[in-house]
């Protein structure tokens, strides 16, 4: 996957859990998730990665499903457009999001570094 340098990270604004990919038009974000909370929202970042709670359990995949769908409504783009990559049964994630022209979501733009 074609990622930025860190040194050009700290250039771009981009947080530590965020990498683009251009040429497939494809953010992979790294995310630690809290299921089971009242609402959905971002609670920051942990240990490298973006903290996301979620209002859905741990079971029968609901949280995942939930997860997807919180993502996508981030990024603008349709929950067939995210996908987990890595971690289901985890609460540290690996999220792809495809097709979002390479923007970063104004809503997160606290959560650079």
């Amino acid at each position: 996957m074609t990622g930025i340098p860190d040194w050009a990270r700290q250039m771009t604004g981009l947080p530590p859990w965020a990498r683009y990919d251009a040429k497939q038009d494809q953010w992979t974000l790294q995310v630690r998730v809290q299921p089971g909370a009242k609402a959905n929202q971002v609670a920051g970042e942990h240990d490298g990665s973006l903290k996301l709670k979620i209002a859905a359990p741990a079971v029968d995949n609901r949280a995942n499903a939930c997860l997807i769908g919180y993502v996508a409504e981030l990024w603008g783009v349709a929950p067939r457009q995210v996908s987990l990559v890595r971690g289901e049964g985890a609460r540290r994630k690996t999220v792809a999001v495809r097709g979002a022209g390479g923007k970063f979501p104004v809503s997160l733009a606290g959560n650079r570094q």
